[in-house]
């Protein structure tokens, strides 16, 4: 896990996050998916730092992308039909679930149905593996809104030991940036910083 302040989501900034994490010792073959939303930065980073591992389009990103391109008289209807793509059970019956939607909307949303169809294969990728089977891996999260930012972390805080927690939100909260006060986050976060990270929230 790891966090990086920036002004943009370029690809120098995103590399030089990936390749942090290559320093702490992550590899290729210890990653079997990664899930982006689509970031072109991030895209272009990852191919030059994990070549290897394949990568999963975020659905819930894309489901808002081709929200954007949708009729507002017809959009919830669409998106409800792509829903169906998504949560099919198979890759076999999200194909065939996405040759029923584009016939049915090509003509009133051709728009959406590119949005969609030029990341296909990306957006369905996970389904490479068994149903059910889990998070796999969780990406590199931009930092570049706190309170989005802060809803993702909560969907992973159980995966993190405390020093990791209170330093991201901390940073996120402009107290810190680097502080070799802190210590090695692994080792847990000191009493002193705990106190008062703790003061600030109850």
């Amino acid at each position: 896990m790891d966090f990086l302040l920036g002004g943009r989501e370029s690809q120098v900034s995103w590399k030089n996050l990936l390749l942090r994490l290559k320093k702490r010792g992550l590899t290729d073959k210890q990653l079997s998916l990664i899930t982006v939303d689509g970031n072109p930065g991030l895209l272009a980073a990852l191919k030059t730092c994990f070549p290897d591992v394949k990568v999963q389009r975020c659905t819930v990103h894309k489901l808002r992308n081709i929200s954007n391109h949708c009729p507002r008289a017809i959009q919830a209807r669409i998106i409800a039909d792509v829903k169906r793509i998504i949560y099919a059970t198979s890759k076999r019956e999200a194909l065939e679930e996405f040759g029923a939607w584009k016939r049915g909307y090509q003509n009133l949303a051709p728009k959406a149905i590119t949005c969609l169809e030029k990341d296909l294969v990306e957006t369905l990728r996970f389904f490479i593996f068994p149903i059910g089977c889990g998070s796999l891996f969780v990406p590199p999260i931009s930092l570049s809104g706190f309170s989005e930012s802060f809803v993702a972390f909560e969907n992973i805080i159980l995966c993190l030991n405390q020093g990791y927690i209170i330093r991201i939100l901390l940073s996120l909260k402009g107290r810190i940036t680097e502080e070799p006060s802190l210590g090695n986050m692994d080792a847990g976060f000191c009493e002193e910083h705990q106190r008062a990270f703790y003061g600030r929230i109850l």
